[in-house]
């Protein structure tokens, strides 16, 4: 079965993909993905700190580490991919997000007000031998949390795609060198 988000958040106000070819084999690329830190990026490391503030992981954290703990709630994985879950105020550097015992909970979670993000990473084969692609959906509860969440979204929309390139990048480098 092909993972999805549309298990997690089948509903979403704004959804992003990216993706990059790889010359290294799937189990290569995503064994890369997994040791990549937040400090082998050049772009993505400093916006971590200054849009995540007082819950932004140390610098040697991994994307597998990130993903999985702290305001993440680890959703679902599999040989090559990992869906992870976020709610609260995303839009709010503070944040008052949402902790969850399960993934269970996550789902169910339909607080007024506030918002549901999911991301998606994945490996999958490719004519050039593998490819990542990574994915994301957020959900506002309601029009007032759309409201809310907009401005940042406008705000960070048109940059998503060079930070998640940079990460993307970093990680098929990484992957080929040890090829």
């Amino acid at each position: 079965m092909t993972p999805s988000l549309d298990t997690w958040l089948p509903d979403y106000n704004v959804r992003t993909v990216h993706r990059r070819a790889s010359s290294a084999d799937p189990e290569r690329l995503w064994e890369a993905a997994e040791q990549t830190r937040i400090r082998d990026t050049r772009l993505l490391r400093p916006l971590i700190g200054a849009r995540l503030g007082p819950h932004a992981p140390a610098a040697d954290t991994t994307f597998r580490e990130l993903f999985r703990s702290g305001i993440f709630t680890l959703l679902e994985e599999g040989d090559r991919y990992s869906i992870s879950g976020i709610a609260g105020c995303l839009w709010s550097p503070k944040g008052d997000y949402a902790r969850f015992e399960s993934a269970a909970d996550y789902k169910e979670y339909d607080v007024p007000g506030r918002a549901k993000g999911a991301t998606m990473t994945e490996v999958r084969e490719h004519e050039r031998g593998s490819e990542i692609v990574t994915e994301i959906r957020v959900w506002c509860t309601d029009r007032r949390a759309w409201i809310r969440f907009r401005p940042v979204w406008l705000l960070v929309a048109p940059f998503l795609r060079f930070v998640r390139m940079d990460l993307l990048r970093g990680v098929a480098r990484r992957a080929e060198r040890a090829t």
